[in-house]
């Protein structure tokens, strides 16, 4: 029984090979200074005093500025190769190549209403997106949206 962070760091090591290049994306929201560093302050019990503070969202954020619920784990692309016999498989299919994987914990591990609605949109886009569990589970992902599979 995998961790969750434990899958996601094979998912994305295992994956590069395949040339799809994923990086990580924490979602939420923070809180910086107006005035940089200098209106940092850090006190004495270990807690952060923040001068002029504004908050920004981590991850993707709509125009809003409001973090998007549900973006995947691991946002990225996957350079596909175009051969003639593949040309074959992607007439009249729409092409992000936009690569997008959630990871779960290998057993236990459920996704949200808003990360199942992430997966549909990249997918409805013509992009790779994949609830997963495991290196596997990835790898097939990718595959099956090649060969046409999964659009």
């Amino acid at each position: 029984m995998a961790l969750e962070s434990t899958n996601q760091r094979a998912i994305w090591l295992g994956l590069a090979p395949l040339l799809v290049r994923l990086f990580r994306l924490n979602t939420g929201r923070a809180w910086i200074s107006g005035m940089g560093p200098k209106g940092v302050r850090k006190l004495q019990d270990g807690s952060v005093q923040i001068l002029a503070a504004r908050s920004i969202a981590l991850g993707f954020a709509d125009v809003k500025g409001d973090p998007i619920a549900g973006a995947a784990d691991l946002p990225g692309w996957t350079t596909i190769h175009i051969t003639p016999e593949l040309a074959q498989q992607l007439i009249g299919r729409n092409i992000a190549v936009f690569t997008s994987m959630e990871i779960k914990h290998s057993t236990t591990g459920r996704a949200s209403p808003e990360q199942l609605n992430w997966q549909a949109q990249v997918r409805g886009a013509g992009g790779i997106a994949g609830i997963v569990r495991s290196l596997e589970e990835a790898k097939a992902v990718v595959s099956e949206w090649i060969a046409g599979k999964i659009s």
